[in-house]
């Protein structure tokens, strides 16, 4: 297996001074930039392109979306997720990534309401993945716990419990997570009749 670039530089700054690693790291992000904007470019001209099938802009729009997300301008990710789910022809499982990545985009900026409103709406979509659609009950669970709506985290833990489509991973993730969530609930209960 070859080495990283940032595996390789660690190994040369042991061997070289500081600043010539600190060169070389300058000198591949300077690289990974340019490969950024080319990407934003090429995503560009196929959603500004006239005779682009409806499906081509949409994963336009989308893959240029997660390329903003991970640059962290979220605020173009959203746009761009935003417009994949305006569109009445995009189709449905970008539609429902989209969705999902907006709601990511939404937690990342504190606005957990929004975030919940997406998740919902992507497990309201037909054609979604049952991964994303297991990921979608899953996320807004914990988006529930997190503001204190336990009755809510627990329905949406129980609903990832039932789907057949889930990873292993994530369905004992979901039954821990829902054992906590009922013994916080007969903790505030029992309190509460104290």
């Amino acid at each position: 297996m070859p080495l990283s670039w940032k595996f390789k530089a660690l190994l040369l700054g042991l061997l070289l001074a500081p600043t010539l690693c600190a060169q070389l790291l300058a000198q591949q992000s300077a690289g990974n930039s340019v490969a950024v904007e080319y990407e934003l470019d090429r995503y560009t001209r196929v959603i500004e392109a006239s005779d682009a099938p409806a499906e081509q802009v949409a994963r336009a729009l989308f893959d240029r979306g997660v390329i903003f997300a991970r640059a962290e301008q979220r605020r173009s990710a959203i746009a761009d997720f935003t417009r994949v789910a305006a569109m009445s022809d995009a189709p449905p499982a970008t539609v429902a990534d989209a969705l999902f990545n907006r709601a990511i985009m939404f937690s990342e900026l504190g606005l957990p309401q929004r975030e919940i409103d997406d998740y919902t709406l992507v497990i309201g979509l037909e054609g979604a993945s049952p991964e994303t659609l297991a990921s979608a009950l899953y996320n807004r669970a914990i988006t529930y716990a997190q503001l204190g709506q336990l009755h809510a985290a627990v329905g949406d833990f129980e609903a990832v419990t039932r789907l057949s489509d889930v990873s292993e991973e994530m369905l004992d993730k979901a039954k821990t997570l829902l054992e906590t969530a009922r013994l916080r609930l007969s903790e505030m209960s029992e309190m509460s009749h104290a």
